[in-house]
């Protein structure tokens, strides 16, 4: 079995970071978590280097180089799913059901849904940004589930009121806000 080493990163001052779980080569998942990381030893630059743009993709676009992180395992339709994902900006949402449509794949709401749940790179792959067609946060796997997901929006600068998204965040494709 391959052994990983762990680095750990804060997320500046929200009380968040997350963990880098890697090979020698590649990114094997990413974990969320609340508290303060603990210093890593010696990260690899190319670690160093997405863990800063993983921060960086929570407040602007930022380009990754994919070829750090292991897809190996992923199906074509996971990789349409998460591909179109990290096409939505940083501010911006989108509905379970639209997020598969955009995908090519109708009607594959519940299964984005799935996909989500099942997410190992989450800001990578902003799983946070995808919601419920009522503008509803939905769930988040991550530790704390709703909670670190209404965290991580916020960060973006989207608040919820009455435990609803507002619908000036929806993402908007060609210049039109999608249909939820």
């Amino acid at each position: 079995m391959e052994k990983l080493q762990s680095y750990s990163f804060d997320i500046k001052t929200s009380g968040i970071y997350f963990t880098l779980n890697c090979s020698d080569e590649k990114i094997k998942s990413i974990t969320l978590n609340y508290g303060i990381a603990e210093k890593p030893d010696a990260v690899p630059v190319k670690f160093e280097i997405a863990a800063d743009k993983l921060i960086t993709s929570l407040y602007y676009s930022t380009e990754h180089n994919l070829s750090d992180y292991d897809f190996d395992s992923f199906s074509t339709n996971e990789m349409k799913i998460y591909s179109v994902l990290m096409g939505i900006p940083a501010g911006k949402v989108i509905s379970y059901g639209n997020l598969a449509l955009m995908a090519g794949i109708p009607r594959g709401g519940r299964y984005a849904g799935n996909l989500m749940a099942k997410n190992r790179f989450p800001i990578l792959i902003p799983c946070h940004r995808v919601i419920k067609s009522d503008l509803a946060p939905g769930k988040f796997s991550a530790a704390n589930g709703i909670d670190m997901k209404i965290n991580l929006l916020k960060i973006e600068g989207i608040a919820l009121k009455n435990g609803k998204i507002d619908p000036s965040f929806l993402f908007r494709f060609n210049g039109q806000k999608i249909l939820i």
